[in-house]
Protein backbone atom coordinates (compact mmCIF):
# COMPACT_ATOMS: atom_id res chain seq x y z
CA UNK A 1 0.00 0.00 0.00
CA UNK A 2 2.75 2.09 0.93
CA UNK A 3 4.57 1.49 -2.39
CA UNK A 4 1.59 2.20 -4.33
CA UNK A 5 0.91 6.12 -2.41
CA UNK A 6 4.36 6.63 -3.17
CA UNK A 7 4.77 5.96 -6.76
CA UNK A 8 1.28 7.61 -6.89
CA UNK A 9 2.86 10.98 -5.13
CA UNK A 10 6.13 10.32 -7.63
CA UNK A 11 3.35 10.26 -10.44
CA UNK A 12 1.64 13.02 -9.27
CA UNK A 13 5.29 15.39 -9.40
CA UNK A 14 6.17 14.24 -12.14
CA UNK A 15 3.20 15.87 -13.92
CA UNK A 16 3.62 19.28 -11.75
CA UNK A 17 7.35 19.30 -13.60
CA UNK A 18 6.52 18.74 -16.74
CA UNK A 19 3.22 21.26 -16.69
CA UNK A 20 5.50 23.66 -14.91
CA UNK A 21 8.43 23.46 -17.45
CA UNK A 22 5.86 23.61 -20.50
CA UNK A 23 4.59 26.56 -19.46
CA UNK A 24 8.21 28.14 -18.48
CA UNK A 25 8.46 27.43 -22.12
CA UNK A 26 5.66 28.97 -23.13
CA UNK A 27 6.31 31.82 -21.58
CA UNK A 28 9.71 32.71 -23.03
CA UNK A 29 8.23 31.65 -26.62
CA UNK A 30 5.80 33.99 -26.14
CA UNK A 31 8.50 36.56 -25.33
CA UNK A 32 10.44 35.94 -28.26
CA UNK A 33 7.62 36.31 -30.41
CA UNK A 34 6.74 39.87 -28.89
CA UNK A 35 10.20 41.12 -29.03
CA UNK A 36 9.67 39.56 -32.90
CA UNK A 37 7.07 41.40 -33.50
CA UNK A 38 8.11 44.67 -32.16
CA UNK A 39 11.44 44.62 -33.93
CA UNK A 40 9.63 43.85 -37.32
CA UNK A 41 7.59 46.81 -37.23
CA UNK A 42 10.49 49.44 -35.81
CA UNK A 43 12.47 48.11 -38.73
CA UNK A 44 9.95 49.16 -40.97
CA UNK A 45 10.30 52.57 -39.53
CA UNK A 46 13.61 52.64 -39.72
CA UNK A 47 13.95 51.73 -43.39
CA UNK A 48 11.09 54.43 -44.23
CA UNK A 49 13.42 56.98 -42.06
CA UNK A 50 15.92 55.86 -44.63
CA UNK A 51 14.20 55.62 -47.44
CA UNK A 52 12.51 59.17 -46.66
CA UNK A 53 12.20 61.26 -50.07
CA UNK A 54 11.44 64.70 -48.80
CA UNK A 55 14.25 66.36 -47.54
CA UNK A 56 13.92 69.43 -44.22
CA UNK A 57 10.35 67.87 -43.58
CA UNK A 58 8.90 69.02 -40.25
CA UNK A 59 8.51 66.53 -37.19
CA UNK A 60 4.80 66.94 -37.83
CA UNK A 61 5.18 65.59 -41.09
CA UNK A 62 7.72 62.97 -40.66
CA UNK A 63 4.84 61.90 -37.57
CA UNK A 64 2.06 62.35 -39.78
CA UNK A 65 4.08 59.89 -42.65
CA UNK A 66 5.41 57.12 -39.91
CA UNK A 67 1.62 56.35 -38.76
CA UNK A 68 0.44 56.59 -41.98
CA UNK A 69 2.75 54.05 -43.54
CA UNK A 70 2.42 51.72 -40.23
CA UNK A 71 -1.57 51.94 -40.42
CA UNK A 72 -1.24 49.76 -43.99
CA UNK A 73 -0.08 46.79 -42.33
CA UNK A 74 -1.20 47.26 -38.61
CA UNK A 75 -4.94 49.30 -39.14
CA UNK A 76 -5.47 49.73 -35.00
CA UNK A 77 -1.73 51.44 -34.85
CA UNK A 78 -2.48 55.33 -33.91
CA UNK A 79 0.34 56.94 -32.67
CA UNK A 80 4.27 55.80 -31.59
CA UNK A 81 5.62 56.74 -28.36
CA UNK A 82 9.27 57.22 -27.27
CA UNK A 83 11.01 58.14 -23.96
CA UNK A 84 14.69 59.13 -23.78
CA UNK A 85 17.35 56.54 -21.89
CA UNK A 86 15.24 53.85 -22.34
CA UNK A 87 14.09 51.08 -24.29
CA UNK A 88 10.61 52.42 -25.27
CA UNK A 89 10.15 53.11 -28.41
CA UNK A 90 6.89 51.26 -29.55
CA UNK A 91 4.18 51.77 -31.40
CA UNK A 92 0.75 52.59 -29.69
CA UNK A 93 -2.50 50.37 -30.73
CA UNK A 94 -6.25 51.53 -30.02
CA UNK A 95 -8.84 48.69 -29.64
CA UNK A 96 -12.40 48.76 -29.08
CA UNK A 97 -11.92 47.95 -25.31
CA UNK A 98 -9.20 48.19 -23.06
CA UNK A 99 -9.10 44.23 -22.98
CA UNK A 100 -8.13 42.97 -26.16
CA UNK A 101 -4.71 43.91 -26.23
CA UNK A 102 -3.94 43.33 -23.23
CA UNK A 103 -3.51 39.74 -24.28
CA UNK A 104 -2.71 40.03 -28.22
CA UNK A 105 -0.03 41.24 -30.02
CA UNK A 106 0.37 44.32 -32.50
CA UNK A 107 -0.53 41.41 -34.87
CA UNK A 108 -3.57 40.44 -33.09
CA UNK A 109 -1.95 37.17 -32.11
CA UNK A 110 -2.88 36.06 -28.95
CA UNK A 111 -0.04 37.06 -26.47
CA UNK A 112 0.51 37.22 -22.17
CA UNK A 113 2.46 40.20 -23.00
CA UNK A 114 0.29 42.49 -24.82
CA UNK A 115 1.19 45.58 -26.66
CA UNK A 116 1.18 49.43 -25.44
CA UNK A 117 -2.23 50.56 -26.29
CA UNK A 118 -4.51 53.79 -25.91
CA UNK A 119 -7.63 53.92 -23.77
CA UNK A 120 -10.77 52.78 -26.38
CA UNK A 121 -12.46 55.97 -24.87
CA UNK A 122 -9.93 58.31 -26.21
CA UNK A 123 -9.65 60.43 -29.51
CA UNK A 124 -6.90 59.30 -31.60
CA UNK A 125 -6.03 62.86 -32.24
CA UNK A 126 -4.85 63.12 -28.23
CA UNK A 127 -7.20 66.10 -28.14
CA UNK A 128 -8.82 65.47 -24.53
CA UNK A 129 -7.90 66.33 -21.26
CA UNK A 130 -5.91 63.22 -20.40
CA UNK A 131 -5.26 60.34 -23.03
CA UNK A 132 -3.98 56.77 -21.01
CA UNK A 133 -1.62 54.36 -22.37
CA UNK A 134 -1.45 51.20 -21.16
CA UNK A 135 1.23 48.46 -21.16
CA UNK A 136 2.48 45.57 -19.02
CA UNK A 137 5.32 45.50 -16.75
CA UNK A 138 7.60 42.36 -17.69
CA UNK A 139 10.26 41.69 -15.95
CA UNK A 140 11.81 39.72 -18.99
CA UNK A 141 11.70 42.95 -20.89
CA UNK A 142 10.05 45.10 -23.53
CA UNK A 143 6.52 46.68 -22.59
CA UNK A 144 6.04 49.69 -20.12
CA UNK A 145 9.18 47.91 -17.80
CA UNK A 146 11.37 51.37 -18.04
CA UNK A 147 8.58 52.67 -16.60
CA UNK A 148 9.68 51.99 -12.90
CA UNK A 149 13.30 54.26 -13.61
CA UNK A 150 11.25 56.79 -13.29
CA UNK A 151 10.64 56.25 -9.83
CA UNK A 152 14.14 57.60 -9.28
CA UNK A 153 13.80 61.78 -9.36
CA UNK A 154 17.22 61.91 -10.59
CA UNK A 155 15.88 59.96 -13.60
CA UNK A 156 13.12 62.28 -14.15
CA UNK A 157 15.23 65.05 -14.39
CA UNK A 158 17.82 63.37 -16.75
CA UNK A 159 15.13 62.47 -19.28
CA UNK A 160 11.75 64.46 -18.12
CA UNK A 161 10.05 64.41 -21.99
CA UNK A 162 7.85 61.19 -23.81
CA UNK A 163 7.47 62.33 -26.97
CA UNK A 164 4.63 61.35 -29.40
CA UNK A 165 3.77 60.69 -32.90
CA UNK A 166 0.34 60.58 -34.49
CA UNK A 167 -1.59 61.67 -37.13
CA UNK A 168 -2.10 65.06 -36.08
CA UNK A 169 2.06 65.70 -35.43
CA UNK A 170 4.50 65.60 -33.26
CA UNK A 171 3.81 65.88 -29.52
CA UNK A 172 6.05 66.46 -26.88
CA UNK A 173 4.92 65.99 -22.93
CA UNK A 174 6.63 66.94 -19.79
CA UNK A 175 6.61 64.59 -16.86
CA UNK A 176 5.06 66.27 -13.83
CA UNK A 177 4.05 63.47 -11.62
CA UNK A 178 5.28 59.64 -10.65
CA UNK A 179 3.39 57.76 -8.13
CA UNK A 180 2.26 54.60 -7.03
CA UNK A 181 -1.98 54.05 -7.55
CA UNK A 182 -4.54 51.65 -6.74
CA UNK A 183 -6.09 49.77 -9.72
CA UNK A 184 -9.66 52.28 -8.59
CA UNK A 185 -8.12 55.13 -8.03
CA UNK A 186 -9.23 58.54 -10.22
CA UNK A 187 -6.59 58.72 -12.52
CA UNK A 188 -8.18 57.37 -15.69
CA UNK A 189 -10.76 59.95 -16.48
CA UNK A 190 -10.36 61.39 -20.08
CA UNK A 191 -11.58 64.66 -18.30
CA UNK A 192 -11.52 66.56 -15.20
CA UNK A 193 -14.11 69.67 -14.86
CA UNK A 194 -14.92 71.64 -11.81
CA UNK A 195 -14.47 70.43 -8.31
CA UNK A 196 -13.26 67.18 -10.07
CA UNK A 197 -10.43 68.80 -11.51
CA UNK A 198 -9.37 70.42 -7.91
CA UNK A 199 -9.55 66.78 -6.49
CA UNK A 200 -7.57 65.14 -8.95
CA UNK A 201 -5.17 67.84 -8.43
CA UNK A 202 -5.00 67.31 -4.76
CA UNK A 203 -5.12 63.91 -5.75
CA UNK A 204 -1.73 63.70 -7.43
CA UNK A 205 0.13 66.43 -5.15
CA UNK A 206 -0.44 64.19 -2.43
CA UNK A 207 1.07 61.15 -3.72
CA UNK A 208 3.59 62.81 -6.57
CA UNK A 209 7.44 61.67 -6.05
CA UNK A 210 8.37 64.20 -7.54
CA UNK A 211 8.16 67.52 -4.70
CA UNK A 212 6.72 70.27 -7.17
CA UNK A 213 4.25 72.19 -8.01
CA UNK A 214 1.92 70.89 -10.27
CA UNK A 215 1.43 72.83 -14.27
CA UNK A 216 -0.86 75.74 -13.82
CA UNK A 217 -3.20 74.45 -16.45
CA UNK A 218 -3.62 70.67 -17.72
CA UNK A 219 -5.58 70.98 -20.50
CA UNK A 220 -4.19 67.99 -22.18
CA UNK A 221 -1.81 65.86 -20.64
CA UNK A 222 -1.26 61.74 -21.04
CA UNK A 223 -0.90 59.22 -18.27
CA UNK A 224 0.73 56.10 -18.71
CA UNK A 225 0.46 53.21 -16.49
CA UNK A 226 2.25 49.67 -16.19
CA UNK A 227 1.95 47.12 -13.06
CA UNK A 228 3.27 47.39 -9.96
CA UNK A 229 3.90 44.67 -7.06
CA UNK A 230 0.77 44.42 -4.47
CA UNK A 231 -1.41 45.13 -7.08
CA UNK A 232 -0.79 48.38 -7.30
CA UNK A 233 -0.10 50.65 -10.67
CA UNK A 234 3.07 52.79 -11.12
CA UNK A 235 1.49 56.06 -12.90
CA UNK A 236 3.55 58.81 -15.02
CA UNK A 237 1.57 61.82 -16.06
CA UNK A 238 3.25 63.94 -18.52
CA UNK A 239 1.74 67.64 -20.01
CA UNK A 240 2.05 68.90 -23.36
CA UNK A 241 4.88 71.49 -24.01
CA UNK A 242 3.36 73.64 -26.76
Amino acid sequence: MKDKTRKLIQVILLLILVFSLYKIGAYYKAGRSYDQGVQKIQAQVQDQEREEKTPNQSLDQKSREKILALEKTYPDIQAWISLDQTEINYPVVQGKDNDYYLYHSYEKESNPFGAIFMDYRNQVDFSDQNTIIYGHNAKRGGCFKDLHQYEDPDFVSQAPYIEIDSLVGHKRYEIFAVYKADPMDPFRHTSYQGQDLENFRAYVQKRNILKKPLPEKLDHFITLQTCSPGDRRLVIQAVEVK
